[in-house]
């Protein structure tokens, strides 16, 4: 794979499809582990600059994680310096920390981890195999992942992210209170539908008012996307609070809810799904336009009781929200996206349609192509050729005549 890069990089791109396609791929899963991790950083440098069939190329790098239990160096971010001696916040799952690298602020995400060494190293790889997946988001309305760091809160580890100087959606709201409401929940359905449009799509799992942070440009950006899966799988190991693995109950669809409560759900009824999101996102825009959380006058185990059992949803508000955009249509929306029937809820492309302004499609179209590059940091730097590039390891492998491309290979199993 080294003699790729003497190539340039969409010939180099063209090679490694042609190796990755035919069974010479298996040769690659058997590097021991320095050749396999200079193999996962060209990898992984060719998805980021989106070379010619970078997505191929991702999936197969996804498959070289799972099958080799392998986590990528390229994740671990070097450098990170956390300032002050306490975090800023903290709940739930994790203390969030203040940072720098590269001479840019940055969130740091440090996870509570229970148990062992072993434990904690269950934890980091499945958060690494979904982190592969989250640093390839490029949208206005989506938080940037950069990678974890290890070293400085070691045993534990924190996830690191841009910092966003105006805090989180409900307290950014509440020190602002003349913001353009609609205009703020459009700029998250934007984020999510994007996450609902990727190729396989990506369920938020947990969205809700605080995991949706305001940027220097008081844009909002969905953040914490993914969390939810990795906290369910390791659920044993990872301190929590009204979070269940499925999301906050108060935002939370009855599916999920009904699981929590009844032991004999089907396990495809229990997951997060996309229009489980949409359930959600309904209860974000009622917090918007409140400035309050759903069934802000009951108490956890009430707002359970009254979603499964009574078939609740909550109230219409009048006054000010009304004032802030909540008007029938939206009503209709919010009514529509918070069915029982998970089938009757509408998809993020048809929410988009029904928010105002309502030629919302187009300015989808637009942010899908514009780049976040402001959080950038420097891209992996491995298209420089060592000495030694014409000496892969064992040989590079040969690709004879034409090729298929076996398409159960990059399947999410292992």
């Amino acid at each position: 794979m080294r003699c790729a890069l003497t190539h340039d990089l969409d010939d180099m791109s063209e090679v490694i499809t042609k190796v990755i396609t035919s069974p010479e791929r298996e040769r690659i899963l058997t590097l021991d582990f320095q050749e396999l991790t200079t193999v996962m950083d060209v990898l992984q440098a060719l998805v980021d600059e989106r070379r010619k069939n970078h997505r191929l190329i991702g999936r197969f790098l996804k498959k070289v994680v799972r099958r080799r239990n392998a986590l990528p160096p390229y994740l671990f971010l070097s450098g990170v310096r956390r300032i002050g001696a306490n975090p800023v916040c903290g709940g739930g799952f994790a203390d969030i920390w203040k940072g720098e690298i590269q001479g840019k602020s940055v969130a740091l995400k440090v996870l509570r981890i229970f148990g062992n060494s072993e434990d904690r190293h269950k934890v980091l790889q499945e958060f690494c195999k979904e982190a592969m997946v989250w640093r390839q988001f490029d949208h206005d309305n989506v938080l940037p992942f950069y990678g974890c760091c290890i070293d400085e809160f070691s045993p534990l580890y924190a996830l690191v992210s841009p910092w966003m100087t105006h805090g989180d959606l409900p307290s950014f709201l509440k020190r602002h209170p003349d913001t353009d409401r609609i205009a703020m929940i459009r700029g998250v359905a934007l984020g999510l539908c994007y996450l609902h449009c990727l190729k396989p799509q990506v369920i938020h799992g947990d969205l809700r008012g605080s995991n949706i942070l305001i940027d220097e440009q008081c844009q909002p950006r969905i953040a914490d996307f993914g969390l939810a899966k990795v906290l369910d799988s390791q659920a044993t190991n990872v301190a929590g609070s009204s979070f269940n693995g499925k999301g906050s109950i108060r935002w939370q669809a009855p599916e999920l809810l009904a699981a929590v409560r009844f032991d004999d759900i089907e396990e495809d009824d229990a997951k997060v799904t996309g229009k489980s999101d949409i359930y959600a996102l309904a209860s974000v825009c009622l917090e918007v336009f409140t400035g309050e959380v759903p069934f802000s006058n009951l108490r956890d185990g009430m707002v359970l009781r009254a979603i499964v059992i009574d078939d609740r949803r909550p109230a219409r508000p009048t006054g000010l929200a009304t004032q802030r955009g909540l008007d029938d249509n939206m009503w209709a929306l919010l009514q529509d996206c918070w069915q029982t029937n998970p089938s009757r809820r509408p998809d993020m492309k048809a929410v988009l349609l029904r928010l105002p302004p309502y030629d919302a499609w187009t300015e989808v179209v637009r942010t899908f192509q514009h780049s976040a590059s402001d959080f950038l940091l420097k891209p992996l730097d491995v298209f420089k050729l060592p000495e030694d590039a014409n000496h892969f390891p064992g040989g590079m492998p040969r690709v004879d005549g034409p090729f298929g491309v076996d398409l159960d290979f990059f399947d999410d199993g292992d």
